[in-house]
């Protein structure tokens, strides 16, 4: 993981899906209250969005510090989108199922 908070967008995509990665696989998640609902909403767990990260294949950015997460599955093997706010570790902004 880099050790500079990406307070701008100054990482490349394969950067930051590494990062996004591995915050994931130490457990350096936050999630908004938006995130939640559409956890609720998706029947998607804190476990399916940490594997969802961690398996992810793309990252594109969103502008400044923004990324959309694809390619990755949640538990049960379903595709699961992720958006992402990277600042000093990953706040899940919301699931896009």
């Amino acid at each position: 993981m880099s050790s500079c908070p990406h307070t701008v967008n100054t990482v490349t995509a394969s950067e930051a899906l590494r990062d996004i990665r591995g915050y994931a696989q130490v457990n350096r998640l936050r999630y908004s209250i938006h995130a939640i609902t559409r956890m609720d909403e998706r029947n998607a767990t804190r476990g399916d969005v940490k594997n969802a990260l961690i398996t992810a294949t793309s990252c594109t950015s969103q502008g400044g510090t923004k990324w959309k997460v694809t390619g990755g599955v949640d538990l049960e093997g379903d595709p699961l989108g992720i958006a992402v706010v990277l600042d000093g570790d990953v706040l899940i902004v919301t699931v896009l199922g």
